[in-house]
């Protein structure tokens, strides 16, 4: 049985005598219920690999940890099929022999966050530990213990949900700035040539300048972006606005595929998808504005 409490946190905890680090790695094989693989090593330590069963609950649940060998643990990483989750796990002495455990997932990227927990032996005794008798009232101000999560398909519901409630909505543009040729070079100068295509996006948002409407929404005129200075033609300028059919194709079964393996996603997802589809397939065509 574990019985812990988790807070969402920011950054590591000052003033508390570190133990030991971890560093992990970890993937899903299921979430409900939780069915996980993590790679554990200890800094100057012995590295674990461990099969984790989890059950449903709040402060407490059922769990099982064993430790597996290499060959079974790569087998289940190539079912899961997916990169695995980076982790950083410190650990803290509390008083009364608690520990801290703070863990940072993705470190050192732009999408890190943080999480802390403490196990106990008893319900009783998580129930009646205080945060602010050791000095972490304001470090774990922000507790998360027995809250459901999301799964991705709530989260999508949740901003189409918002996208209702706003009486103007922000004009939102995709760019890929990264797109090649069929030489495998950047079909766009890039960096100090961006504030072209920016100055067309102002231009639009303000309602200055048409569109050409194609299968996958609004994409500038060719003869709109500013192309003064640019060591590019116009037959460059319209392949790179030019729709993919065969790889958007590809793109729509890709995205299918994983919208299934997610289960419960918004049917607007799946209509737009079946739009793009149609469109793509019926040879649409592209109108100007």
């Amino acid at each position: 049985m574990e019985i812990e409490r988790k807070w969402m946190v920011t950054g590591w905890p000052a003033g508390l005598q570190q133990t030991s680090v971890y560093n992990m790695d970890q993937g899903y094989i299921s979430v409900r219920p939780t069915v996980r693989i993590r790679r554990e090593a200890l800094q100057s330590g012995p590295t674990a690999l461990v099969l984790c069963f989890k059950g449903e609950g709040g402060l407490s649940r059922e769990e099982i940890e064993t430790e597996i060998d290499a060959e079974l643990y790569e087998k289940l990483k190539k079912l899961i099929g997916k990169p695995m989750i980076l982790k950083t796990q410190r650990r803290y002495t509390l008083p009364g022999g608690l520990t801290l455990e703070v863990n940072c997932v993705d470190p050192d990227l732009p999408t890190a966050f943080w999480y802390a927990e403490v196990e106990f032996e008893t319900e009783t005794q998580a129930l009646a530990w205080d945060p602010a008798g050791c000095g972490l009232a304001d470090y774990l101000h922000e507790e998360c213990t027995g809250k459901p999560g999301s799964s991705m398909g709530d989260y999508w519901q949740h901003w189409l949900d918002m996208g209702k409630k706003i009486p103007k909505p922000p004009k939102i543009f995709n760019v890929n700035w990264f797109r090649t040729d069929e030489d495998g070079n950047f079909a766009w100068p890039g960096f100090g040539d961006n504030m072209r295509v920016l100055q067309w996006i102002i231009s639009r948002a303000d309602d200055e300048i048409g569109a050409a409407e194609t299968a996958l929404g609004y994409e500038p005129n060719t003869h709109d972006i500013d192309m003064e200075g640019l060591e590019m033609s116009m037959y460059d300028m319209r392949r790179l606005l030019s729709v993919d059919r065969d790889l958007w194709l590809q793109e729509c079964e890709d995205a299918r595929e994983y919208y299934e393996k997610i289960g419960k996603v918004p049917p607007e997802l799946y209509e737009e998808l079946d739009a793009l589809e149609m469109r793509l397939n019926r040879g649409y065509k592209v109108k100007h504005e």
